[in-house]
């Protein structure tokens, strides 16, 4: 009986579908003297690992068998206590359904193993993707963070001169004031300065005035980066410039005259091209100079001394259109230069009394 159901199989040899949850089998021995005196006994090969105790029941049941091949063995004692020489066998095979198959399993752990491959493999090119665009993000940033120290140097560079940029680079901002000052034994300093300027501003407004002065002192600017020379500052319409520093030059004076002349060339061209025109007094003075940036912020690259001073004190004393200068300038200067003084004045100087000039 399978599930209750008869099974009408004529061979000892059958087969219980999957799924069956219940079989039972019925036997009998025959005996003609007592057949109460009857005795059984079975085993289930493949299930049982011995025979069972004998009894008088007819009948053995097996539920849930797992799936696999099972042999029944019957046998049967008589009145007189004699067993059966050959127990009665019914072979089956009680099947599986597919996923208890040893097959499937197998097929499922391979079919696992590459789907935690592929995940594996997924992740990994994920990973790498995001690596990728993160290295490409870093990339793009340093280049930004290129570009920007870039612009930054450039305007650093544009404020002082390339050595000390490079020295202030170098130096937090607590140790500027001590660090960035130098002494230098000879420079030429000269001040440039427009004539009548306050007069011209008055007639043109200062918005033509600053475009006017920025056109102009532009053209000085070219040139004093083409020269050596190293332009200061400017302060209203003056224009202050240094040769010597913070680079020694040991023909700074023959320098910075080529340099005033230049500027007045420059002038010259642009009063040519320009509705509004200048005339301009530029005065020298030679000697030694301290030259370098103070404070921490909002610095830029100056230069203290008398020699600055008494430059300083040259430009309004200079005629118009002409270069003034000192006595510390002529004794520097080379034959040729010489041979252009037109004129020597005695003349007193504010802070320093009584001294030599000379006009080129």
């Amino acid at each position: 009986m399978l599930d209750n159901v008869p099974l009408n199989k004529k061979s000892n040899n059958f087969t219980i579908p999957a799924g069956a949850r219940r079989l039972d089998f019925t036997y009998t021995g025959l005996s003609f003297v007592a057949p109460e005196r009857l005795r059984f006994k079975h085993m289930l090969v493949g299930f049982d690992t011995d025979y069972s105790q004998p009894t008088q029941n007819h009948n053995v049941s097996y539920t849930n068998l797992p799936p696999g091949d099972y042999r029944l063995l019957v046998t049967a004692m008589n009145a007189d206590g004699v067993w059966n020489s050959t127990p009665t066998i019914i072979n089956f095979t009680q099947e599986a359904f597919f996923w208890q198959h040893s097959s499937f399993w197998i097929s499922c752990f391979f079919i696992l193993m590459i789907c935690v491959i592929f995940i594996i493999y997924w992740r990994e090119q994920k990973n790498k993707k995001h690596q990728r665009l993160l290295e490409e993000m870093v990339l793009l940033r340093t280049e930004d963070l290129r570009q920007e120290q870039k612009k930054s140097d450039k305007l650093l560079r544009n404020i002082l001169p390339d050595s000390v940029a490079d020295k202030l680079k170098q130096l937090n901002s607590d140790n500027v004031a001590d660090s960035m000052a130098e002494y230098f034994d000879e420079a030429t300093i000269l001040f440039a300065d427009i004539v009548g300027f306050t007069q011209i501003s008055d007639r043109e407004g200062p918005a033509k005035m600053v475009s006017a002065l920025n056109k102009l002192f532009s053209r000085f600017d070219q040139r004093a980066l083409s020269m050596g020379v190293e332009k200061i500052k400017t302060i209203g319409d003056c224009y202050m410039a240094a040769c010597g520093i913070p680079t020694p030059n040991a023909n700074h004076v023959t320098t910075m005259i080529e340099f005033a002349r230049g500027i007045q060339k420059d002038l010259e061209e642009y009063n040519k091209e320009s509705p509004i025109t200048f005339s301009m007094r530029i005065g020298l003075n030679s000697g030694p100079v301290v030259a370098g940036v103070i404070g921490t912020h909002k610095f830029i690259y100056d230069v203290w001394g008398d020699t600055v001073n008494v430059a300083c004190r040259m430009e309004p004393l200079c005629t118009q259109g002409k270069i003034r200068l000192t006595r510390m300038v002529k004794d520097k200067m080379n034959e040729q230069d010489l041979s252009q003084i037109i004129a020597e004045y005695d003349v007193d100087v504010r802070g320093k009394g009584m001294m030599k000039t000379y006009e080129l």
